[in-house]
């Protein structure tokens, strides 16, 4: 009877234990569940303005981002900053536009994993320049 007594302690022993290591196991993966956080990147820009005058000037961007972001501007503008990581504000400057017709670029914002931000920037051209068909002052 001794021998039934000491099998069955042994058993439920065991039983006890499995129930309680497997049953922390189970609490530690739940809790590293519950605290594991799933990155999505996120990126808008907002311009300020797209329309730019022909004596040149700027326009600023506002970046909400939760990632690192870059800035491509076309060549006739320079960028205060074109790498950047989470929220930021941009600058971009136009140099003269030197011709009668407007000029049009692309600016792109990029950052890994989100659709590219793009806009077009327009800029004025020059009105001081007299037409061929102006009567203009003997020299």
């Amino acid at each position: 009877m001794e021998y039934k007594q000491y099998i069955y302690g042994l058993l439920l022993t065991v039983a006890l234990s499995a129930c309680n290591e497997y049953g922390d196991l189970e609490n530690v993966m739940v809790s590293r569940e519950s605290i594991r956080q799933i990155f999505i990147p996120a990126l808008a820009v907002t311009p300020n303005t797209t329309e730019l005058e022909a004596k040149g000037g700027s326009l600023t961007l506002t970046v909400t981002s939760n990632t690192a972001w870059t800035v491509e501007v076309p060549a006739w503008c320079s960028c205060s900053s074109s790498v950047g990581e989470g929220n930021g504000v941009v600058t971009i400057n136009a140099t003269e536009n030197q011709e009668t017709t407007e000029r049009t670029g692309q600016v792109t914002i990029s950052a890994n994993g989100v659709t590219p931000q793009s806009f077009t920037i327009r800029q004025k051209g020059r009105s001081d320049i007299p037409s061929s068909g102006d009567n203009l002052p003997p020299e």
